[in-house]
């Protein structure tokens, strides 16, 4: 935040928005402008997190402002459909024509019940998960002079190396996804700093 700004914040009219969901076209959400949740101003070097869905309307105060916006992206239910959607071609089921409802409504509810079983499968949860982090990519500045010289082919014993990681929530495996890429590990070789 450079400069100042009123932030007028307004409670949430349509819960958990996704990037596709937005104001303008759904103007039948619009918040109620006469109840006002929180009103302030920041200045320079003030944060203020707004978590997704909250109104908020940001106006200068009286000089040059400029104001830098983070957003998180974690994996969301729609994110496990699609995956859900994409990998369940493997099942025959799946791959089935369609006709009329009253034709397929037997078949409806099987393709129902083999869905909601593989989207509880703790299994696939665990490869969607790791998927989507897989592709999200961190930048992180490299050490060219080591790692840009064709020459330099090994290191010093006590060399550090770390890595920018995605969060792992299943251990069972010994590896680390950085960038995109699974570099496995043998135990015992290195020790974990926090």
């Amino acid at each position: 935040m450079q400069g100042k700004k009123r932030w007028i914040i307004h409670s949430p009219t349509f819960k958990n928005p996704l990037f596709m969901h937005r104001s303008k076209d759904m103007p039948e959400y619009d918040p109620n402008l006469d109840d006002v949740y929180m009103d302030i101003v920041l200045e320079a070097g003030d944060i203020l997190y707004l978590p997704r869905g909250w109104w908020h309307d940001p106006v200068p105060v009286g000089e040059e402002t400029v104001h830098l916006a983070v957003g998180v992206f974690p994996a969301y239910v729609n994110n496990y459909l699609t995956w859900i959607a994409q990998n369940m071609v493997e099942k025959e089921i799946v791959r089935a024509s369609l006709s009329y409802y009253e034709a397929d409504k037997v078949f409806l509810e099987e393709l129902a019940n083999q869905t909601a079983e593989y989207i509880k499968d703790r299994e696939n949860y665990r490869k969607f998960i790791e998927n989507f982090y897989d592709k999200k990519r961190i930048e992180k500045p490299l050490n060219l002079e080591t790692f840009g010289n064709y020459q330099c082919n090994s290191m010093p014993e006590k060399q550090k190396i770390s890595f920018k990681t995605k969060k792992h929530y299943f251990n069972y495996e010994n590896k680390i996804i950085s960038n995109g890429y699974g570099i496995s590990l043998e135990i015992g070789q290195l020790n974990a700093q926090s």
